[in-house]
């Protein structure tokens, strides 16, 4: 049986791959963080290569309160995202799969508004 396996999953592409945004981390830096990196490089640049007197350059800004890092928005903390084949069978599972789960949900809702509708009847 694991041959079987090992076999078709060498004749699929994948379905993920690492998420170029996070890089596979799954977290982000921060916006804040970003712009506190950002703004200490600007000042480091100032004070160390810009031709200015370095101790005329304002003092390095106080870090933010938040996290450093956050969960990247992209693949939502997993790391990871579907590939273009990923993609087409997520698409073939929402197609078929989800359908027949709405239509569930609907019968279900109908049943449970007859059911009140009786109960509200019952009591008149």
């Amino acid at each position: 049986m694991g041959d079987v396996i090992t076999l078709v999953r060498g004749a699929l592409p994948d379905l993920e791959e690492p998420c170029p945004e996070c890089r596979g981390a799954g977290a982000v830096l921060s916006p804040e963080w970003e712009s506190y990196y950002a703004e200490r490089e600007a000042l480091a640049g100032a004070r160390y290569g810009g031709g200015q007197d370095p101790h005329r350059v304002p003092p390095d800004p106080e870090p933010p309160e938040g996290p450093e890092e956050v969960e990247c928005a992209r693949c939502r903390g997993r790391g990871r995202i579907p590939s273009p084949f990923g993609e087409r069978v997520l698409d073939l599972v929402r197609r078929h799969l989800l359908d027949a789960v709405w239509d569930d949900l609907a019968r279900l809702e109908a049943r449970t508004e007859a059911k009140i509708r009786r109960l509200e009847e019952g009591r008149s």
